[in-house]
């Protein structure tokens, strides 16, 4: 059960969607008990990809700092900064994925 200020979403918010889409405070708060599930479920695959962003992003400073003191770019340092940009942008969008279908649940729009 969500209770104010905790969860997914502060419950300050619930009538004011309600009240926009329409749709009884019963069903959003069952919507919103989902997406806490769902939310919790795959706290271990947010906190991976998190971790994995955070470690990339430290390895791209670090490969542009060696850039910038060197003056050259070779392989590995090119490495660095391709790869760790490539896992950022790969983690951060299945977050973003992750937190647009719990937004869809919470909206009603998941397709079935």
């Amino acid at each position: 059960m969500i209770r104010d200020g905790q969860g997914f979403f502060p419950l300050q918010i619930v009538p004011q969607f309600c009240n926009l889409c329409g749709v009884p405070s019963d069903d959003i708060q069952a919507r919103m008990d989902a997406v806490e599930r769902l939310t919790n479920l795959f706290r271990m695959e947010r906190f991976v990809y998190l971790t994995i962003s955070t470690m990339s992003l430290a390895i791209l400073l670090t490969s542009a700092a060696v850039l910038l003191i060197n003056r050259s770019a070779g392989t590995i340092e090119l490495t660095g900064l391709f790869g760790s940009s490539g896992l950022i942008t790969y983690s951060t969008g299945r977050l973003l994925t992750m937190w647009n279908q719990a937004l869809q649940l919470l909206a009603g729009e998941v397709k079935r």
